[in-house]
């Protein structure tokens, strides 16, 4: 029987998310750095990022039944230790024998495909976590998600700085190092707790499929799930361009200032922060169907702001604000994932949600830089705040996201 009140396990797993959430940025800062560095090609540098986001959909999609099948604990620490070896590479055979860029490519892919793996596998754990030390399902997710907003926060400085003090390959050895104590967070500090529930046993590729497929057959099942990943999966169409397209050319062409563009993304990454922070507090209190409709309204009142063209302080606040609203439906949605989806399904469910919300991305992205081409970057402000108050609306009208239950209601119910 679990000791329900041991929360050590839990903490412990949220330092290892930190740590090996810290280690992406590394990477994702050290290795464009190293390319450039290396290549002094733009070009080539694109290819390698562009390369490693490929594997991160694919793996959502089909490595969900692998990870329900091999188990959460033991694939976060072999994934850990293999994108170790992976990072490790790079520096490594660019010191000794020589690497060839098709080779850096290959190491680039290999890494984000192991990488993945191990972020589902320990979302996937999680819930487990929660039950054994009795902190409410809510704040625990609100934890989850400030120890990596923590990390997106404090990696890239720490990052900038060392690429700066000791070169992207030095540092590529540090993110190895990084994954390795993650591992070992996981072996030392995190029990192995037996799943309730059926655990996949698939034996051949025909049963494989059929896994693959079942994790979005339960997607679809699931009301109030299935109407969340539509609401994210729009909302990463019409909002997230924001940040790595509409942003940078508002703050040339309006704001004039890329100094002012840090301060923005400084502001967004203090506000999401400090809305985990603050659901983790007050989360039990607040309807939920209230926190995911007010996110997603305040976040697009908040783009409002920018029409005005106003001073960029101004627009750093409101995406401050935007952010403290809007990031609470993370733990939200974490929380509904963990009541509704039974537990040697996770991996399959979370994979294959996470790359239903990330597909449209590139897409949104490629949207709104052809409109800001044709149009401006005024004129697609309109179209951009205008498409996100829709949002909201269309969400509003969907009776599932109007009456999120939390469990104890559902049990009243069935009662």
């Amino acid at each position: 029987m679990r000791k329900v009140g041991n929360a050590r396990p839990l903490w412990w797993l949220l330092v290892s998310n930190f740590i090996s959430s810290s280690g992406n940025i590394f990477s994702n800062l050290a290795i464009p750095w190293f390319v450039l560095a290396t290549t002094g090609s733009a070009a080539r540098m694109g290819v390698v990022v562009a390369a490693g986001t490929i594997p991160t959909i694919l793996v959502g999609i089909f490595g969900g039944a692998l990870i329900d099948r091999f188990g959460y604990r033991a694939t976060s620490i072999v994934s850990d230790m293999a994108s170790a070896i992976s990072v490790l590479s790079i520096p490594l055979l660019h010191a000794t024998i020589g690497l060839e860029f098709w080779q850096l490519i290959v190491l680039v892919v290999l890494g984000a495909a192991l990488d993945a793996p191990g972020r589902t596998a320990r979302r996937a754990l999680y819930p487990e976590l929660i039950e054994l030390s009795g902190i409410a399902s809510d704040r625990a997710n609100a934890l989850y998600m400030t120890s990596s907003r923590t990390a997106d926060l404090l990696a890239p400085p720490v990052a900038g700085v060392m690429i700066a003090a000791i070169g992207a390959a030095n540092l590529l050895y540090v993110d190895a190092v990084s994954f390795v104590i993650s591992a070992a967070i996981m072996v030392a500090a995190i029990p192995t707790i037996p799943l309730a529930g059926p655990v996949s046993k698939f034996a051949n590729m025909r049963e494989y499929l059929v896994e693959v497929k079942d994790g979005f057959r339960f997607l679809r099942s699931r009301e109030v799930l299935f109407w969340m990943l539509v609401s994210f999966s729009v909302g990463t169409l019409v909002a997230e361009p924001i940040y790595s397209a509409i942003l940078p050319v508002y703050s040339r062409e309006i704001l004039k200032s890329s100094v002012a563009l840090g301060f923005i993304f400084s502001a967004l990454g203090i506000g999401s922060l400090l809305g985990n922070v603050l659901y983790a507090w007050i989360g039990e209190k607040v309807s939920r169907s209230a926190v995911l409709l007010g996110g997603f309204t305040v976040r697009a009142l908040a783009f409002s702001v920018m029409i005005l063209k106003p001073d960029w302080w101004v627009v750093a606040l409101a995406i401050f604000m935007g952010a403290v609203a809007f990031e609470p439906i993370n733990p939200v949605y974490m929380s509904v994932q963990q009541e509704e989806v039974p537990a040697g399904m996770r991996a399959r469910v979370f994979g294959a949600s996470s790359a239903m919300m990330m597909c449209p991305a590139p897409i949104g992205i490629l949207m709104f830089g052809f409109l800001m081409e044709g149009l401006g970057i005024e004129k697609t402000l309109y179209v951009f705040v205008a498409l996100n108050l829709l949002v909201p609306i269309g969400m509003a009208m969907v009776p599932s996201l109007r009456s999120i239950k939390r469990p104890e209601t559902l049990e009243s119910a069935r009662a």
